[in-house]
């Protein structure tokens, strides 16, 4: 079956010498004005708002589940409602940063045009800065539905991850197995210090916390053989095939009969279909087994990097360019490769389940996270600037650099600034000048 994922993977993989594309997803905590969780129903609810949009000829609904619209295709990408309302935007591929930029404009001038309507705020965090799992309401998709009844058992942070975290996450191309392998260690080794990096979490019932880089200890805290790294990664020899020996071997949440999920939670796709390579819909059942992992990379027809938080506008763009200047540029994803090839990957498993507290300024070997983060900017910036117009380096990776070598703070410290100083420690005021509709 490994053998069989891999030639897949091959096959649907870009041809080298053609252009690279990237994509990202834009994830946003959704507030009433008056600071309360939305919902999915009702005249003023998310499934209302996403019908008024097809109204308005702006895109076609293409998901609903007992009258409730989940999904909008639009020309500008896909809208879609996540487990606890969070509202996301998923690009379509793109050649360059400028693109991407436009995306996100148009979803936010299409809110614009129905904001009357619906007068939400909508709040770029990775954490959510007032309210906890237990004021939000679960969606009523049955496969959030299982995913939650599992989590329960696995971990005791799963319903924050499902109900008040959000994250920004890129999709980029690679060209055959071999550059999917050095993309996938490099995206994987990368992922404590891109935690750090976009650490955004500073808020909790409206005042400073501990953690600035909460999204970590969710994840940390949510299943463990399915978050992070694969555990088989930490036992053998850290390549493509020790990842795709842990997605097949990980236990299902669910199965699917028929059109009904079933749920499971012991059992590998392997346990369940031991003959799987000799099933005429062996891909279709491995998607549906593949969409149930959640570690920092996931692999698709495409990579997945899961890893920074969601952004305020001001570095909205950030994780994306930074992404982009790594590991699209050979140059730049070799010496990434080169800087983190010293670390293993017990290492940076290990770092991902301390770095919640202190993010950028925690210990690592003899420095600390921030001084890795520095050189993986300026490899970044290099990069970045031999793949697009130095101008749009400034304007989507600048934000970070600016902060980050200049003054050693990430987002999260820039936003816990912002409150203390520009708003005088009154939350309402902050999010009222950190709200995407703005």
């Amino acid at each position: 079956m490994l053998d069989l994922w891999k030639t897949s993977l091959d096959n649907r993989s870009k041809a080298k010498g053609s252009t690279q594309t990237i994509g990202a997803e834009f994830e946003h905590l959704v507030l009433l004005l008056n600071n309360r969780p939305q919902s999915i129903s009702g005249p003023e609810g998310m499934s209302q708002l996403l019908k008024s949009l097809e109204e308005l000829k702006i895109g076609n609904v293409v998901e609903v589940y007992k009258d409730l619209v989940y999904s909008l295709e639009t020309d500008f990408g896909l809208i879609t409602l996540e487990p606890g309302c969070q509202l996301e935007l998923s690009t379509p591929p793109r050649s360059s940063l400028a693109e991407i930029s436009a995306d996100l404009q148009k979803f936010k001038a299409s809110l614009m045009a129905i904001h009357n309507l619906f007068p939400i705020k909508m709040i770029g965090m990775g954490y959510h800065p007032l309210l906890g799992p237990d004021s939000h309401h679960l969606l009523p998709k049955p496969r959030y539905q299982l995913m939650d009844a599992h989590f329960l058992g696995s971990g005791s942070l799963g319903s924050s991850m499902m109900r008040t975290s959000a994250s920004t996450q890129v999709c980029i191309d690679y060209f055959g197995v071999e550059d999917l392998e050095n993309k996938l260690i490099a995206a994987l080794k990368s992922a404590p210090f891109l935690r750090a990096m976009f650490a955004n979490s500073p808020l909790y019932q409206g005042k400073p916390w501990d953690h600035n880089c909460y999204r970590s200890l969710i994840w940390a805290n949510t299943d463990p053989k399915r978050s992070l790294i694969p555990l088989s990664m930490l036992s053998s020899k850290f390549s493509l095939n020790a990842y795709l020996d842990g997605v097949l071997n990980m236990p299902a949440m669910f199965f699917k009969q028929g059109d009904t999920l079933i749920p499971d939670g012991k059992s590998s796709l392997m346990d369940k279909f031991p003959d799987l390579a000799h099933q005429p819909d062996w891909e279709e059942k491995l998607n549906l087994h593949n969409s149930q992992s959640f570690f920092e990379s996931r692999i698709k027809h495409f990579l997945e990097i899961r890893t920074p938080d969601a952004q305020i506008p001001r570095f909205q763009m950030s994780p994306v360019a930074l992404i982009r200047g790594l590991f699209q540029n050979p140059e730049s994803l070799n010496n990434l490769l080169v800087l983190l090839q010293e670390f293993s990957f017990q290492e940076i498993y290990e770092l991902l389940h301390s770095i919640h507290l202190k993010g950028i300024h925690t210990s690592f070997r003899s420095y600390t996270v921030l001084d890795v983060c520095k050189e993986i900017l300026k490899i970044a910036e290099s990069g970045l600037n031999q793949l697009e117009d130095p101008k749009i380096t400034q304007s989507t990776l600048g934000p970070l650099l600016e902060i980050l070598l200049e003054d050693s703070m990430s987002p999260g410290e820039f936003l816990l600034r912002m409150f203390e100083k520009d708003c005088s420690s009154n939350i309402n005021s902050l999010l009222t000048q950190i709200n995407f509709l703005q």
